[in-house]
């Protein structure tokens, strides 16, 4: 049971559940399995892709390798970390937004506080399917669903309830 689904008020409901975007993390992951593969055979010395070692002009130095392992390494954490400790999710009667893993920044809103909604999505986000909504409400009120899966629908459903 999630830390919001636990946190309801009496006789709320959850109506929607919003995750981030897996996507991005699968091809994290892809490129990180690769440069471990490719490490591991260059370091034991495999002429698997066929690269000679004699002529230091072909394939990926040891240097880069190790460096896009490390960034895809980085990544692969980060969007992991995200996807599974970052809640977003729409009830009968309001907004709610959780993220962290130590420290927790829990936003919340009312259907009756929202001024607008609106969806940001990147040439990739529209071909993929992701992007971000951000619900501005009264004041200088702001939730933020990051990355988050079908935002066009998520947006529908939160215009529909206020």
């Amino acid at each position: 049971m999630s830390f919001i689904e636990q946190n309801l008020n009496k006789g709320e409901k959850l109506d929607r559940i919003a995750k981030p975007f897996l996507k991005p993390a699968l091809l994290a992951l892809i490129v990180f399995v690769g440069t471990t593969i490719a490490i591991y055979l260059d370091l034991t010395g495999s002429n698997f892709f066929g690269v000679d070692k004699s002529n230091p002009n072909t394939g990926l130095s040891l240097e880069w390798q190790l460096l896009i392992f490390l960034i895809s390494f980085f990544f692969v954490v980060k969007f992991y970390t995200e996807r599974f400790f970052n809640e977003y999710r729409i009830s009968d009667q309001r907004i709610i937004s959780k993220a962290g893993v130590i420290s927790r920044n829990i936003e919340e809103m009312s259907f009756k506080s929202i001024e607008s909604v609106n969806v940001k999505q990147s040439i990739f986000g529209r071909i993929f399917n992701y992007g971000s909504i951000v619900i501005s409400g009264r004041c200088s009120a702001m939730i933020k669903f990051k990355d988050i899966d079908s935002p066009v629908e998520v947006r529908k459903k939160i215009q529909n309830k206020s």
